[in-house]
């Protein structure tokens, strides 16, 4: 509540006390206190959004390899990146992350590629390595140099 907020509550106190019981301007204080309440937290569950909204456009942008504080430096805008029910647009984002990397030279996160049918990894083509370490030491093998 500013300090505004707070000389308008207390001169409505000092009317709703001047006035009869069952006044109109007692009753017009009570919803002039209530609507002030309710912009108050009005207010708060849209500040709260917005944090929300953000949050999850900096999640979609981070898998891409560039933070929030870029992709916000950058010059992006949150309602550029949204839809109009409000939800993140992917397509925006990923845009915008484009736009990011070019002006920050942010390089690409490298595709991992899958090992998947291309042998075990760690093994090589003739067979399986001597035991090496203390398996090895205890059988008597000796170690290769």
């Amino acid at each position: 509540m500013t300090t505004q907020d707070t000389a308008t509550t207390a001169t409505d106190d000092e009317q709703q006390q001047q006035q009869p019981v069952g006044s109109g301007n007692a009753e017009a204080a009570k919803y002039r206190r209530e609507l002030r309440d309710t912009q108050a937290e009005l207010a708060t569950v849209k500040e709260q959004l917005t944090t929300m909204r953000r949050a999850e456009v900096e999640r979609l942008a981070e898998p891409e390899g560039v933070n929030g504080a870029a992709l916000w430096a950058s010059g992006v805008e949150l309602d550029d990146l949204l839809n109009e029910d409000g939800t993140p647009n992917t397509d925006a984002v990923t845009a915008a992350v484009t736009s990011a990397r070019t002006a920050f030279g942010i390089q690409a996160k490298p595709s991992t590629s899958s090992a998947e049918g291309q042998g075990t990894v760690g093994e090589s083509i003739t067979g399986p390595k001597e035991q090496a370490g203390w398996a090895g030491a205890l059988r008597g093998d000796a170690p290769s140099k």
